[in-house]
């Protein structure tokens, strides 16, 4: 979060979503942390708690069935030591390119990184950097470089396999700034 690593764990429960908001409140009122006040985003109900460098965040909504509910739990820690890790995460970054996010997670079977930076690079040159990196890299195009069938837009993506690693790549211009936004996700089975 922000650059921080995150723990986070999804769940349901049979608890309708007010239920789990209201357990986790009852749990953290009292304590010497401060507790959020509860909001609403979209169809999620949010609360979060902090305490000495321990930021939590729970999330929770109805199930699309009708019956429980499903969410997500976040902590992360700041004890004034850590900085935000806002690198490439191995993946090629071009020169004058900046990080926007770097998201990693671990899901049954797999781990996957998601990067996404900006760069002043055409979408082109973007993309034929990422082409000769990866493949000086070990990594083989499943899928060479190949633009959207988008109107108006340039799109490129691309796929790349090492091994049983797999990256996508989507390269893409913003009109408005003139920069190119990458975005790759790379993930490994576990």
């Amino acid at each position: 979060m922000n650059g921080l690593p995150m723990r986070a764990t999804a769940f349901e429960s049979a608890l309708a979503p007010q239920d789990v908001i209201q357990f986790y409140q009852t749990t953290w009122r009292g304590r010497a942390g401060q507790l959020s006040d509860e909001k609403r985003v979209a169809d999620w109900t949010v609360v979060s708690y902090t305490e000495s460098t321990f930021h939590t965040t729970v999330q929770v909504r109805a199930r699309q069935e009708g019956r429980g509910s499903l969410g997500y739990i976040g902590t992360t820690s700041r004890d004034g030591t850590e900085r935000p890790d806002f690198s490439a995460r191995g993946l090629p970054q071009p020169a004058g390119s900046r990080v926007l996010s770097a998201v990693e997670s671990d899901d049954p079977g797999r781990h996957n990184v998601q990067v996404t930076m900006m760069t002043p690079m055409s979408v082109s040159s973007s993309a034929s950097y990422y082409a000769s990196s990866l493949t000086r890299d070990g990594w083989t195009p499943e899928t060479r470089p190949k633009p959207a069938k988008t109107a108006g837009a340039d799109p490129i993506y691309a796929t790349y396999n090492r091994g049983p690693e797999q990256l996508d790549v989507v390269f893409s211009r913003d009109p408005a700034s003139g920069q190119t936004y990458i975005n790759a996700s790379r993930v490994v089975p576990r």
